[in-house]
């Protein structure tokens, strides 16, 4: 049974009870907390060894070279009221999936694939302008009360106190987060609780519990965001940033993480031998313009070169001619001040047809624009 299913059949007791009376309610072991979490989900991340945590995150595919397993296991846990983490950084450099294999880490499960009942993804929506996103709302046509997923996890950590349950907001400045999430800090900061409606009677929720008129948010609640900072989304407050720990992604280790690829992938070891050197030379430069790409560019670099080889049989230079302009140069953009890069670029894929032609288009947009975008 999962947690879930142990919340519901705890809220088909009590309404049994209030049916027949409690006196004449007995749980059978089946039922019991025990019975539906391991061991291993039932301790607090502060008690396990940072050093097993680290082994495990790796052993799930993750390549954190820069010490950001610690920090994340030392920021979420140094308060014991409030677990509140905001992971910053490029796309794809790992933020979400930082989250995901601590969570998994931390409730001893060694698989991507197996089911975690205490881990909740929550994505971020951008019309999101209250509260009703992350704690539902009362729908008056079902007469139930609507539980999203953010409250599903604050019901959940209720009924299972011992155990550490985990939560990620993500890409949560694709909205304005102080307007959705402002309840939410309002009861971390004062122990308060989340006022839900105003009945005085719990309210029968869509996924089959009661939810009562305020909920406290348990302090064995981990509480996870994940932002990126470009034109799609919405600077965060300072309001937000002070009742939080921010950590910056932003630092990519590409060689590391493609040897961490192969020693997992051994099969990808001719596709990162063809492609290696011209993605280091290209982030390297990038990365002084703050222009980088994160580790999920690099792995579908990587991927693509392999399939390539196995099924097209082009020959690698064309596959990474084609590559730097599907995955890499159609991110560019910038003014005056990008021209060294553009130049530079243009000598890098030189024997490169199709990426320097996509180059010296961007350098003619410059001087006939006075800026230039990839994607216009």
């Amino acid at each position: 049974a999962s947690a879930r299913r142990s919340l519901l059949a705890r809220e088909f007791i009590g309404w049994l009870g209030s049916l027949v009376g409690r006196e004449k309610i007995h749980e059978l072991p089946v039922w019991m907390d025990t019975a539906t979490l391991s061991p291993d989900m039932r301790r607090l991340p502060p008690t396990i060894p940072i050093e097993e945590i680290e082994k495990a995150v790796k052993a799930l595919g993750g390549h954190y070279p820069n010490g950001e397993v610690r920090r994340f296991h030392a920021a979420l846990n140094f308060l014991s009221h409030k677990h509140f983490v905001i992971l910053s950084g490029l796309s794809g450099t790992g933020k979400t999936q930082l989250a995901l294999k601590y969570a998994r880490a931390v409730h001893g499960l060694t698989s991507n694939t197996i089911t975690d009942p205490l881990l909740f993804e929550c994505p971020v929506r951008p019309e999101w302008t209250d509260s009703t996103g992350l704690t539902g709302y009362y729908d008056v046509l079902t007469n139930r009360y609507v539980v999203p997923t953010f409250l599903e996890a604050v019901l959940v950590a209720t009924a299972h106190r011992d155990s550490p349950v985990f939560v990620i907001l993500d890409e949560m400045n694709l909205a304005r987060v102080e307007y959705y999430l402002s309840d939410v800090l309002s009861a971390i900061e004062t122990g308060g609780s989340l006022q839900l409606h105003s009945n005085g009677v719990p309210l029968e929720g869509t996924t089959g519990a009661s939810v009562r008129a305020a909920t406290p948010l348990p302090s064995n609640l981990f509480i996870i965001g994940t932002i990126n900072v470009d034109e799609t989304t919405n600077p965060v407050s300072d309001k937000v940033l002070d009742r939080a720990s921010v950590i910056d992604m932003s630092v990519v280790d590409v060689s590391g993480f493609m040897a961490s690829l192969v020693y997992r992938y051994p099969e990808l070891q001719n596709a990162k031998d063809a492609s290696e050197l011209k993605l280091i030379e290209i982030h390297r430069l990038l990365e002084q313009h703050g222009l980088g790409f994160g580790y999920r560019v690099i792995e579908e670099f990587v991927r693509y070169h392999a399939f390539d080889a196995q099924h097209l049989q082009n020959s690698p230079d064309s596959v990474t001619d084609q590559l730097l302009v599907q995955k890499v140069l159609v991110k560019l953009r910038g003014a005056e001040r990008q021209r060294p890069l553009l130049n530079a670029l243009s000598k890098i894929c030189d024997g490169l047809p199709h990426a320097q032609k996509y180059v010296q288009r961007l350098l003619s947009d410059l001087d006939e624009f006075g800026s230039f975008q990839a994607m216009r």
